[in-house]
């Protein structure tokens, strides 16, 4: 169902143009693509390169072939894996989402550049959950300067005045995107904290407190890590994921 999903125009040169994404599936990062070939000639395969970018994304494979060639007039899929390589992060420049990107259709010849912003959450790995024990000890550990706290709006609906209901379409869209659910307490007002665990590919452990309160859309986010120049990053991402539907 996430492939079918509309994808974003990249751009477009020579009569053909390029949408896509950024995706996680099978614990895989993915470079979901659609061609809309314009072009006299079929798209069988196409050369794709990544610029040195911050987290050091690039196609495990240079060519990437569409599993069915898209004729002329026609619109069809195919999809990189996309690998982490210590060779190629962007050294030496402010962290950023954006990945600068080439490619060229193998057939027409045609070229075309674009930019491609990384959704952070594909970047939340399969083994980020923690005991409850190591959550707490690691909370404690990690310095006060290195916590981030923010209010998100507008992302739940839910009446939470039954947590175990209100919160359960929180719950499955965190797990979802490889946000572990740890613990969850009520407090005397009403309201619920949710503690939850991830750990980006780059081998970065994040805690989150997520506080939520009967009748109210908001939601109170406070993250710790031990690179506070993630947090933004994870902010975003936990925001997306919560508004997703």
């Amino acid at each position: 169902a996430a492939a079918a999903a509309p994808l974003p125009e990249l751009g477009s040169a020579a009569g053909l143009t390029v949408r896509g994404r950024f995706a996680r599936r099978d614990a895989k990062i993915h470079f979901d693509m659609e061609f809309v070939n314009g072009q006299a000639t079929p798209v069988t395969s196409v050369a794709l390169r990544f610029n040195l970018n911050t987290f050091g994304l690039q196609p495990a494979d240079v060519t990437v072939t569409a599993p069915t060639p898209v004729a002329p007039g026609t619109t069809g899929r195919a999809s990189a894996i996309v690998t982490l390589s210590p060779a190629h992060v962007k050294k030496g420049s402010p962290p950023d989402l954006n990945v600068e990107a080439a490619m060229r259709d193998n057939t027409s010849g045609a070229v075309l550049k674009f930019v491609i912003k990384i959704p952070f959450q594909v970047l939340f790995v399969e083994d980020g959950e923690v005991p409850q024990a190591s959550f707490i000890e690691q909370w404690q550990t990690i310095p006060e300067e290195n916590e981030l706290e923010t209010t998100l709006s507008g992302v739940v609906s839910t009446n939470l005045a039954d947590a175990s209901a209100g919160l359960a379409s929180v719950q499955a869209k965190l797990s979802k995107n490889n946000v572990f659910y740890i613990a969850q307490r009520r407090l005397e007002d009403g309201q619920i904290k949710v503690y939850c665990s991830l750990k980006t590919a780059t081998g970065l452990p994040v805690m989150l407190e997520l506080t939520f309160k009967n009748g109210f859309d908001l939601c109170k986010l406070c993250l710790k890590s031990r690179q506070p120049a993630a947090s933004p990053f994870v902010r975003d991402a936990i925001e997306a994921i919560l508004k997703s539907a």
